[in-house]
């Protein structure tokens, strides 16, 4: 991770951008690095392999920046702006400069950090209008996204097993540490029965064209409420995240609205999304995606927690944040 840490190094100074920098804050998500400068953001990929990701090679890091690039600019066409190199030359790194490429930047118009609906949900800025304004989006955009064969299967009844499935066997060495062995046998045991007891219910979904290649990281962090709405951070990197039931989308920011502790705003979003989107038969399935949506949070937040260039403080925050995923998943998983 040498190589990681030297970039972050060079991005974290000014004089390493071409225009006018007020100050830089680095971000860590669970797979990118973010490079906030005043004016724009750059973001960079970590060099991971997660199993459902592979950005181990320099090329593969620019493929999916590059892929970012396209399909985020159907949701946000004027925040996604370019793919720029890093280069190097006489040990001096440079965005875009004239030495030896050693990583890739995308760059996006940067929005107030305070605009963002996480931020605005701890201020208590949000109101049930806001919900509406996010579900009259989403729901737009689910109905010209695509629906055909390749992406049923994504959603079918065999895949959403498969995606459980995973789940479980990548959280396994977490027990004890960030899910306690009663809570991830709970989950397991009533996701088991839930599906079983629900395979017609999945497969109507299919057949009624529900599965679409949707946004797949819709949560309150990836979205921007100020004089524009934005939502960003379209997953890219594997079909099976974004491809999937629209209601398992709609459950992903009730679900994190309910972590908020702001269950008003989350019953509402529901209920314009619903309106909007003419999908009432998908409240059925809305707790199920819910347990479902908080587990995959906890569990990302755990590979968070192998990141080494993240910092003790960083560490037991992410923790504690793992664990209060898991505890709601838990919740959910209760009432199923």
């Amino acid at each position: 991770m040498e190589h990681v840490k030297k970039i972050i190094d060079a991005l974290s100074k000014k004089e390493v951008y071409k225009e006018e920098v007020s100050e830089i804050e680095l971000i860590h998500t669970a797979v990118s690095y973010v490079f906030l400068t005043g004016n724009y953001a750059y973001k960079l990929n970590k060099p991971l392999n997660l199993g459902f990701l592979d950005y181990t090679t320099l090329e593969k890091r620019k493929e999916i920046l590059e892929k970012e690039l396209k399909l985020n600019s159907l949701l946000c066409p004027d925040l996604y702006k370019e793919i720029l190199p890093i280069t190097e030359k006489n040990n001096k790194i440079q965005i875009a400069g004239n030495g030896k490429v050693i990583e890739y930047a995308l760059k996006m118009k940067q929005f107030p950090q305070d605009n963002i609906l996480t931020n605005k949900l701890k201020q208590n800025k949000v109101k049930e209008n806001d919900m509406y304004k996010v579900a009259k989006i989403i729901s737009d955009f689910h109905n010209k996204t695509p629906s055909n064969e390749e992406i049923n299967q994504y959603g079918s009844f065999d895949a959403i097993q498969n995606l459980w499935q995973e789940n479980f066997d990548q959280t396994k060495e977490f027990i004890n540490k960030t899910i306690t062995k009663q809570q991830f046998n709970l989950i397991n045991n009533k996701i088991d029965s839930f599906l079983k007891d629900n395979k017609k219910v999945f497969d109507k979904r299919v057949k009624e064209k529900k599965i679409r290649y949707n946004h797949g990281d819709f949560h309150s962090g990836n979205i921007c409420l100020g004089k524009d709405t934005y939502i960003f951070d379209r997953i890219v990197f594997n079909m099976k995240f974004p491809c999937s039931d629209i209601m398992a989308e709609a459950a992903f920011l009730a679900m994190d609205l309910d972590y908020h502790k702001k269950q008003n705003l989350s019953d509402k979003f529901i209920e314009c999304y619903i309106k909007e989107s003419k999908d009432k038969d998908g409240k059925y399935l809305l707790d199920f995606y819910k347990c479902y949506r908080a587990y995959i949070r906890g569990k990302i937040a755990c590979f968070k927690l192998q990141d080494s260039n993240i910092s003790e403080q960083e560490k037991n925050k992410t923790v504690e944040e793992a664990k209060s995923y898991f505890n709601l998943s838990h919740e959910y998983a209760k009432i199923l």
